[in-house]
């Protein structure tokens, strides 16, 4: 024991005397080791690097403490600097010089500042030149690189650091406060720790886990990464590898994220975005010669969810998305966007002012529709979706095939049930020629109608009304407006036997009560009546709806048919109604489209291009109130006539 103690303590003190004898020898060659590490940078970057004053503090572990430290930036850089830190210490790993290898315990940048940019082209300033910049392969200068110790480093740390980055082709900034960062190798494998606590855009962030070491990256070889990302309200997972980092190619990334709401993410987006949630993303990203994919991609927002494959090309001549979707309930309240805080102040404290601002003497508008951008992307995606409502309406078991090539849009086809019922629907865009032309085919079969208006609103107007709708319609110009101008087609709607209830309207609005308590008064003491049948029927032309005794309601108290028209370009409509109520044997609906008028037996009626208008003018508004109405109705009921357009015996 007494022999294997002495041998110890020579041995301690033999290492002892090795050390010190480094530590000597380091303090006498810091300019050596100051050219040691230009010389590896400046080989490895083609960039110079520019060390200022060094000194040594003594210890076992002997720190080089320099200052000024900076790296040239690219030669089409903004800034002459890619790198520069107030402050740079380094700890050096004596043991390993006996082995001819330089090793950092340590490197501890203070207070660096990162100038990251892209040029117009796309080109980083973090891609270096591909071969070293001394290029010569004299014996002599191969000899040389052979003698140089090998360089290796354990542990970087980054502290009150400032990352910016500039993108060439916008000319956009942006910045990250680095508080702290920590690289750290593993004992084996190409692997190593990271740590960061930075902020951006006043929000922190906190990164932890493994990643590929710097030089994989910038080699362009075989990068891994399994790193968990923190932010106010976020947390994300990203684990997987990428073979060509520095091409962005050979990806395979799962990815995984949570937040509170979809607003937590609007600082990210750049844009405000409604406070719905909450939020989960995840997916597998990798890419292909054409592009990039998303594999067993899911998203949850609230109630709402949708998952599926989507494909993004980027080697046509324009991109294109190609998805296959499916989705358990799609509900619009999950994608509401609340009002501005400002304008509900506005509104609570001056709600009449709200109104007034908010009436427009027009339904449609004047401003573009965004049909350009249908021009700038191609697209093939469908999709499945359970439950789902579109503009209020719900749907079950609805699919949709969208196609979109060179700015011509195709739904084809779009189908669901809706109210026990079914509905098909065909949708062509076409934005590729100068006019914008929009067709849309509708059919709805069997549609409940009752159970529609109540799964809308809420409300009970009618039980039963089993609905057909067919409609064909066809438009040009680039606004609402201009498209509803233009219109052609054909409007049929027939609503079948049901219970009405007559406290409220089947219309649900103010038109619809006014209407019926004007035709009959006496509805008001009843509750419900009888529904037989409804008609709606409408011929439209170059914008002008019109219909020649295509609108019939018959109910167990009350019949009624009408004409006449809606000009679309003026928004103006003049309904003309007749029955056989003895307060109102004529009804005229005369107006804006936003807010017609309802007139009591009119003096100034349709007078012409109406079955309805000759017959008030050959009759008179004198005569009895079921003079007309018997004469119309002579060859059928009224929803006969109004289905057939049969004309009046003469």
């Amino acid at each position: 024991m007494k022999r294997a103690l002495k041998a110890f303590a020579v041995l301690f003190a033999l290492v002892a005397a090795i050390m010190l004898a480094g530590v000597v020898y380091l303090s006498s060659h810091l300019d050596e080791f100051k050219h040691l590490a230009i010389t590896q940078v400046e080989e490895a970057t083609g960039r110079k690097l520019v060390i200022g004053e060094a000194r040594m503090a003594l210890s076992l572990k002997p720190e080089i403490i320099i200052k000024d430290v900076s790296l040239e930036n690219s030669e089409w850089a903004s800034r002459p600097l890619m790198v520069k830190a107030e402050k740079l210490a380094v700890k050096i790993n004596l043991l390993a010089l006996l082995f001819r290898e330089i090793v950092f315990d340590e490197i501890l940048f203070i207070a660096p500042e990162i100038y990251l940019e892209t040029n117009a082209q796309g080109r980083g300033n973090w891609i270096f030149s591909e071969e070293p910049a001394d290029q010569s392969t004299t014996p002599a200068k191969k000899e040389n690189k052979s003698s140089v110790p090998v360089v290796s480093i354990k542990q970087l740390d980054i502290k009150k650091g400032q990352i910016y980055y500039r993108e060439g082709a916008t000319e956009r900034e942006s910045s990250v406060s680095i508080e702290h960062f920590t690289v750290q190798h593993l004992p084996s494998g190409d692997a190593q720790t990271l740590e960061l606590e930075a902020s951006y855009l006043e929000h922190p962030i906190k990164v932890k886990g493994k990643a590929g070491r710097l030089k994989s990256f910038l080699g362009n070889v075989p990068f891994i990464m399994d790193l968990a990302i923190d932010t106010t309200d976020i947390q994300a997972q990203i684990s997987g590898k990428i073979t060509r980092p520095m091409d962005f190619q050979g990806l395979l990334i799962d990815l995984k994220l949570k937040a509170e709401t979809l607003s937590s993410l609007s600082w990210i987006a750049g844009s405000a975005l409604p406070p719905n949630g909450p939020l989960a993303v995840a997916g597998r990203l990798s890419d292909h010669k054409s592009g990039y994919r998303a594999d067993n991609f899911s998203v949850q927002l609230g109630k709402s969810d949708l998952s599926g494959s989507i494909e993004f090309f980027t080697s046509e001549a324009r991109p294109k998305i190609v998805a296959k979707l499916t989705s358990s309930k799609i509900a619009p309240a999950d994608f509401k966007r609340d009002a501005p805080t400002g304008m509900a102040q506005k509104s609570a404290e001056n709600p009449q002012a709200e109104d007034q601002q908010g009436d427009s003497p027009y339904l449609f508008s004047d401003e573009p529709l965004p049909l350009d951008s249908l021009k700038k992307i191609d697209a093939d995606i469908s999709l499945d979706a359970k439950n789902i409502a579109l503009a209020s309406i719900p749907l079950q078991n609805l699919h949709m095939k969208l196609l979109l090539e060179n700015g011509l849009l195709t739904i084809k086809p779009l189908s669901a049930e809706i109210a026990d019922g079914s509905f098909t629907a065909n949708l062509i865009i076409d934005a590729a020629p100068e006019v914008d032309k929009v067709t849309a085919v509708i059919h709805a079969s069997q549609v409940a109608l009752g159970k529609l208006l109540k799964s809308m609103s809420g409300e009970v107007y009618l039980d039963g009304g089993k609905t057909d709708i067919d409609l064909e319609l066809s438009g040009q110009g680039d606004s609402a407006r201009a498209l509803a101008s233009s219109l052609n087609g054909q409007v049929f709607s027939t609503v079948g036997e049901g219970q009405v209830n007559y406290d409220l309207s089947l219309a649900g609005g103010n038109l619809g009560v006014e209407i019926l308590k004007k035709i009959n008064p006496l509805a008001e003491k009843q509750k419900t009546s009888r529904l037989e049948c409804m008609v709606v029927r409408f011929d439209i032309k170059d914008g002008v709806a019109t219909t020649d005794k295509g609108l019939a309601f018959e109910s167990q108290a009350l019949e009624v048919l009408g004409d006449g028209a809606i000009d679309l370009r003026t928004e103006q409509v003049n309904i003309l109604l007749s029955s056989k109520s003895t307060v109102a044997s004529l009804l005229q609906i005369k107006g804006p489209l936003v807010k017609p008028g309802v007139n009591v037996n009119p003096v100034g009626v349709l007078k012409k291009g109406t079955s309805l208008g000759v017959a008030i003018l050959t009759g008179g508004l004198s005569a009895a109130a079921e003079t007309v109405f018997d004469r119309l109705t002579a060859v059928g009921s009224p929803c006969e006539i109004a289905q057939q357009g049969l004309s009046p015996k003469k």
